[in-house]
């Protein structure tokens, strides 16, 4: 765990052979924050490709979050496109302190 992140949450897909050119990643997630609007923490989330044979990984999508009171679903659909390798998708979800 990186320093200053005190709450954090990794989830892997299972190995994917290739995709094609139309390829997304699509999922929701549930944002809620019971923490006071002046704190000074921030709720981030990426979704990382790695590459399963050379166990390199690339960005593919990043997204911050200020505490808020108002909890809700939200949708994300991240463009994979065409890989000709295998891999899996990995989310990484953290909290920090400032």
């Amino acid at each position: 765990m990186a320093s200053g992140h005190y709450g954090s949450a990794l989830i892997h897909s299972p190995v994917i052979h290739q995709s094609y050119l139309q390829c997304t990643f699509s999922f929701y997630y549930y944002y809620a924050s019971n923490e006071p609007t002046n704190n000074l923490s921030t709720t981030a989330m990426k979704v990382y490709i790695e590459r399963t044979d050379l166990g390199t990984s690339v960005l593919l999508w990043e997204s911050s979050f200020e505490p808020r009171t108002n909890a809700s679903w939200r949708s994300v659909t991240v463009p994979v496109r065409r890989v000709h390798h295998p891999f899996r998708l990995s989310l990484y979800a953290y909290q920090s302190s400032s």
